[in-house]
């Protein structure tokens, strides 16, 4: 029954075509001008047609000549000789960088050494009545396992022994970066300022040539400069 209902309305809808064509033409007998009007319809409909198949074919055209070029590079790529030789500069240039970490067996020793080479530091520098405190930051490099350590310097402010100190971090051979440094005169000159390194990943030895303290846990201890030995 749903079939034959279908069947009728597409016979309906064709045999509507054909009277609407018959008129059409009975109408292009009487008037030229319709035929020229549909010639001109017919004609502008095959022009957007072609237009857009050659906008495709150019499309296509750009894609093949992209996918082209991305062969030849990767080609290339892989045809160059010497990668060997610079996958050794990268692992020698990863070993000279892992050797400016605060490399230790436990983070405590970490700090200890830290704390240490910051101490010793202020006191060559001449900084007066100074206060090293070392702490873990919270803040880890992602997917690198380093771990930041802070430390924070407290003492009499004068500008050549705060010059001196400044001189000596650069010269250190471990990555050290200054974070805050605040100075005032009044009513007492005193210096404050933190700077940060990295602990890196497990190593055998300390990270700090020379006798360092080394010390189960010495994060947050606070220490005042020992005498000049």
């Amino acid at each position: 029954m749903v079939m034959t209902a279908i069947g009728t309305r597409r016979q309906g809808a064709f045999q509507g075509f054909v009277r609407a064509f018959d008129g059409l033409k009975r109408e292009a007998k009487v008037n030229p001008r319709v035929l020229a009007g549909l010639a001109a319809i017919l004609l502008l409909l095959w022009g957007y047609g072609l237009i857009g198949l050659i906008e495709a074919v150019d499309a296509a055209g750009r894609r093949l000549a992209d996918a082209e070029l991305e062969i030849r590079r990767a080609t290339g790529i892989a045809g160059e000789a010497g990668w060997e030789a610079r996958a050794a500069e990268a692992e020698a240039l990863k070993a000279r960088l892992l050797q400016r970490l605060w490399v230790a067996e436990t983070e405590g020793q970490a700090l200890a050494d830290f704390q240490e080479a910051m101490s010793r530091a202020a006191r060559e520098s001449n900084i007066g009545r100074v206060q090293v405190r070392v702490d873990r930051d919270p803040t880890q490099v992602q997917g690198s396992g380093l771990r930041v350590l802070n430390a924070t310097i407290s003492g009499d402010f004068a500008p050549e022994p705060l010059s001196n100190f400044l001189i000596k971090l650069a010269a250190v051979d471990r990555i050290i970066a200054v974070r805050t440094l605040r100075t005032v005169r009044q009513p007492i000159a005193r210096l404050d300022m933190t700077v940060a390194t990295y602990h890196g990943p497990p190593t055998q030895g300390a990270c700090v040539a020379g006798d360092a303290r080394v010390a189960g846990d010495a994060r947050g201890v606070s220490s005042a400069a020992p005498p000049r030995r």
